[in-house]
């Protein structure tokens, strides 16, 4: 179930709190009848808090630290996943992407986000051709025109005006940062650094001291304005206000991700007054973009492992889970503003499973990794549509809404174009790696290879899952020496089983994993599975409507077909039974059928007067068995 302060057991801070880890020793352990596996003891709890923070190289060619597991990156996957992230590829090297100006991905140069959509594209493209090996086709064709649309200060739309600062300009700019950052990581261009380190003294630089003005009183703010597209609001001080309230939380993240790559000390006290500012904001008073909020949740997750402050994982945390509570939607999708259920935003449901899976790699708590999950299955992929792009659902759940319909068919210019970098993560921490070994948290199927202790491991995964509690490896390489493998067990599975070549081994559950210990060699074939049903969920947002749940199979809700009218309650929940062959729930004696809601992007209905999908039941009065 979604995170909660009933479920989080421990916090974080340099002194009274400590950070929970799925590998630290537990009082919830439990055994599979087939065994008993006793880890040993971790290190003393200071050691863990500083082992935790402290920077490390990522790649799965450096060994993390075995107190915090790090992102296995080169995972191909194949299956629904892969699916998606072509069709998604497919849009981004289409027309509509093209390097030339307003058909394509180069705006205007009046265009009021200055960079936004150059930024999102770039990052984009980057993000999709690292992930994939694919070649992207507008890519090299965008960098070959981008500095000619540039200004003669290095970045995109006017200059920099200290005492009329244009948020929006700052916000688009993170989204430039970010790609660069990302295109830099990738290639490690000297040129590409110095670009950044450009855009960070001329632009950047020159509203240091500008922070401790930012408006953040709510009766200062105007509120109602903007829609799918934010404007700019009103003029304030020193500061040309958005309508996408707190958007500088966006260039925040960016310019902490290329204060990572320039170790400047001006850079690091402007990131440090930024991020002061943005503690001190009332998300839901000031009605915040939940968008760039959790975007500035991000960031703060950043530069808490940057700058070994854990207390800043707190503080994500604290918005993470406000946002949950207050401004998710039934279907994990997103209020596009704290206080304002208008649309969704693929750009904040992206966000929202990066941040729960980092919250989760940083704190252990496999709650996050649950939540992940269901982002994923029931927001993310209910966004998609038929031509790659994703658009914007209305609110389930909000202002007694049962079910979801489409808002806006296709954000292309910020959202179709964010997918990449979420397929991108989705791929890049469907595995973790460690000291000691292999976290399989994403279940999906693909391929990797992995330099690890002394050797090299590589395997291709198989598997059924979400409609199937199932993960194989056909292994292709192992080094000699045993990896400790841990096997995600989500809240909705039981009866976890790990096989080698068909036969049981003996596995340990702790803190939301399977973990087994076990040297394999080319030709095995390793196993797991566990089982899972339909289930009742209440709903989950303070706002909405009580007594009423969705319904579930594995992490995805399960929705009446498009065009189907509206119902109070359904049958009882003993009463349906699951279709394996269709991947559908059916109920005895009712015509009614439940299926799986991300399926929206196979589905040639687009028109939003007739695509419509009920999530949200009655609670029956028969208790869930």
């Amino acid at each position: 179930m979604t995170p909660s302060k009933d479920s989080h057991q421990t916090g974080i801070s340099r002194t009274s709190l400590r950070i929970p880890s799925p590998w630290s020793p537990s009082s919830n352990k439990t055994h599979n009848p087939v065994i008993t596996v006793t880890f040993p003891l971790l290190l003393p709890l200071l050691v863990c808090l500083f082992s935790v923070f402290s920077p490390v190289a990522s790649g799965a060619d450096q060994p993390a630290s075995p107190e915090r597991p790090e992102p296995l990156t080169g995972f191909l996957p194949s299956g629904t996943l892969r699916e998606r992230m072509m069709l998604n590829f497919d849009r981004m090297d289409s027309a509509r992407y093209a390097p030339v100006e307003d058909t394509g991905s180069l705006r205007d140069p009046a265009y009021s986000w200055p960079g936004d959509m150059q930024g999102r594209a770039l990052l984009s493209f980057v993000r999709l051709e690292r992930a994939t090996g694919r070649t992207s086709a507008n890519l090299a064709g965008l960098r070959a025109v981008w500095a000619a649309h540039l200004n003669e200060w290095g970045y995109f739309g006017k200059k920099i005006d200290p005492q009329a600062i244009d948020e929006q300009q700052l916000a688009g700019h993170g989204w430039v940062l970010r790609a660069l950052c990302e295109l830099y990581d990738w290639k490690h261009d000297p040129a590409v650094l110095e670009e950044i380190r450009t855009i960070v003294k001329n632009l950047a630089l020159p509203t240091l001291g500008a922070y401790a003005s930012y408006p953040i009183d709510p009766a200062l703010r105007a509120k109602g304005k903007g829609g799918i597209m934010g404007e700019k609001s009103q003029h304030t001080g020193r500061w040309i206000l958005s309508s996408d309230i707190g958007c500088n939380m966006i260039f925040m993240d960016g310019l902490m991700h290329a204060a990572t790559l320039l170790h400047d000390p001006e850079t690091d006290a402007l990131c440090e007054e930024i991020l002061a500012r943005n503690l001190q904001m009332d998300l839901v008073g000031i009605q915040a973009q939940t968008h760039a909020s959790l975007t500035g949740a991000r960031g703060m997750l950043r530069w808490a492992v940057y700058k070994n402050r854990p207390e800043l994982v707190l503080e994500a945390r604290k918005r993470f889970d406000l946002y949950t509570g207050d401004a998710m939607s039934e279907n994990n999708e997103n209020w596009n503003w704290f206080g304002r259920p208008t649309h969704s935003e693929p750009c904040a449901v992206i966000d929202s499973f990066m941040v729960a899976n980092q919250l989760w790699q940083l704190t252990g708590d496999p709650a996050y990794l649950a939540l992940s999950q269901r982002i994923v299955y029931n927001g993310f992929f209910a966004e998609q549509g038929p031509n790659g792009g994703f658009g914007c659902s209305t609110i389930s759940g909000a202002e007694g809404r049962r079910g979801i319909g489409i808002s806006f068919p296709e954000a292309w210019f910020c959202c179709s174009m964010r997918a990449g970098e979420g397929f991108a993560e989705l791929c890049n921490r469907s595995l973790y790696h460690d000291a000691s070994g292999i976290y399989v948290t994403g279940l999906n199927p693909g391929r990797f290879e992995l330099p690890i202790m002394g050797g090299t491991l590589a395997g291709t995964a198989s598997g059924g899952y979400p409609f199937e509690g199932e993960w194989n490896l056909d292994v292709k390489a192992a080094p000699a020496s045993p990896l400790l493998w841990r096997f995600f067990l989500p809240p909705w599975g039981s009866k976890p089983l790990v096989t080698l070549n068909g036969k049981p081994l003996q596995t340990t559950v702790e803190n939301g994993f399977a973990s087994v210990s076990i040297a394999l060699k080319t030709g095995d074939k390793l196993s797991y599975g566990f089982e899972q049903g339909l289930y009742l969920r209440d709903v989950t947002n303070r706002h909405s409507k009580k007594g009423y749940v969705t319904y579930n199979y594995g992490p995805m809700i399960l929705a009446l077909s498009p065009g189907t009218p509206e119902t109070v309650s359904l049958p009882t929940l003993n009463e349906w039974h699951w279709d394996s062959v269709g991947h559908c729930a059916v109920a005895n004696g009712s015509k009614a059928v439940l299926t799986p809601l991300g399926e929206r992007f196979d589905r040639a209905e687009q028109d939003p007067k007739v695509y419509g999908r009920q999530l949200l039941f009655k609670k029956p009065a028969l208790r869930n068995r």
